[in-house]
């Protein structure tokens, strides 16, 4: 369930993260992503998240919180963002995200709080905490989380048919939708290659990383980890694939909150990452018995 990047087969990321964090190894993870659509005066930041500005640029946002609509730089909204409540509520934050009209794709941990599969490929802390989820959420959560695809398709701003589509969504690869962690080339070609949009959001990992496809790169892509600030010019002719990190539980040794924002205007994808109350977010954890690991990395963002 957990692989150590330096016994990877084509550890590209491993080793990127490795020389630029000081040689420590990584460990992998999920989440689930989402594109919604909004004109009003809220925006959804959760792995994918659009509204339509009064300069009619369109922002999409891929991480985790719901907040007022910002323009400028961003800092009005990394301020609201710090007084966003975190921890362990799933219910709430189901509710929030349909209450936002969001548009989102299932993971394996969705799949498992809700018994629509086992827990027999988790380790036993993240099979403790799926069974603690499925006891959180209500009939009503779980009839929602399972009638979530594991793939959509999305246009920031505006609705569109998939053919027609910018962003496929996908928790873990297109090859396996909610398990493949894509972090080798070759998990990333086959992606690619089911790949019928130009760009898409991938999770699974919770390492923000880019992909992109190119004939000039000896394994067919380029692949590289996206640090806090680092801005990427997507170009429609190549095909690329965008993992904006975690809010909850970052894995590559920095304990922000990771999220990444898409500019239509620009034709730009940002990282950035944000801090917040860890400490907090522990003590619900431990409030509510979940298991020492998951309190403790959060930490560490490992």
């Amino acid at each position: 369930r957990f692989l150590d990047m330096g016994e990877c087969a084509e550890p590209f990321l491993g080793k990127t993260l490795l020389e630029e964090k000081n040689r420590k190894r990584r460990l992998l993870w999920t989440g689930a992503y989402l594109l919604c659509t909004r004109e009003k005066d809220r925006i959804l930041l959760s792995r994918a998240i659009s509204v339509r500005k009064p300069s009619q640029r369109v922002m999409a946002m891929f991480s985790l919180a719901i907040g007022p609509r910002q323009g400028g730089d961003g800092r009005k909204l990394q301020a609201w963002l710090k007084k966003f409540k975190n921890g362990p509520q799933p219910s709430e934050c189901i509710s929030r995200l349909r209450g936002a009209g969001a548009k989102l794709v299932a993971g394996n941990h969705d799949r498992a709080a809700t018994g629509k599969i086992g827990t027999e490929e988790f380790n036993p802390d993240a099979a403790k905490a799926a069974l603690w989820t499925r006891d959180q959420i209500t009939e009503d959560d779980a009839a929602y989380l399972d009638a979530l695809p594991e793939v959509t398709h999305a246009t920031p701003g505006r609705e569109a048919p998939p053919a027609e589509a910018e962003f496929t969504l996908v928790h873990g690869s297109l090859r396996w939708p909610i398990w493949e962690y894509l972090y080798s080339y070759e998990a990333a070609r086959a992606h690619l290659e089911r790949q019928r949009t130009p760009f898409s959001l991938v999770g699974h990992t919770h390492m923000p990383m880019l992909v992109r496809e190119g004939e000039e790169y000896p394994q067919g892509c380029e692949m590289y980890h996206l640090e806090d600030g680092a801005r990427a010019q997507l170009d429609r002719q190549r095909r690329v694939v965008i993992n904006p990190g975690s809010v909850g539980q970052p894995r590559d040794g920095d304990p922000r909150a990771a999220y990444a924002a898409y500019d239509t205007e620009s034709g730009t994808v940002s990282l950035h990452r944000l801090e917040y109350d860890i400490p907090a977010t522990q003590k619900l954890m431990e409030a509510a018995a979940l298991p020492r690991w998951l309190i403790n990395r959060l930490a560490v963002g490992r």
